[in-house]
């Protein structure tokens, strides 16, 4: 799946001071849709490069103020 990411206030800082990622997630063999769960844990693995427990801590614990997630 085909997608723009765009990391800012702070966070953009994780993943070497770039705000806008264009990348090619795919999605587990059993899955059919990607779920937020596996989005930010291939974010995790992917793009973050510097102190990953500050973007997320385990599977389940995701530490994403909500001002990183823009909804109208």
């Amino acid at each position: 799946m085909q997608l723009t990411l765009e990391f800012s206030g702070g966070l953009e800082l994780l993943c070497d001071s770039v705000k806008i990622h264009s990348v090619d997630v795919d999605l587990p063999a059993e899955e059919k849709k990607l779920t937020m769960k596996h989005l930010l844990a291939w974010v995790r693995s992917n793009l973050i490069k510097e102190r990953p427990e500050m973007f997320m801590k385990g599977d389940t614990e995701f530490l994403i103020s909500s001002q990183f997630l823009p909804f109208d």
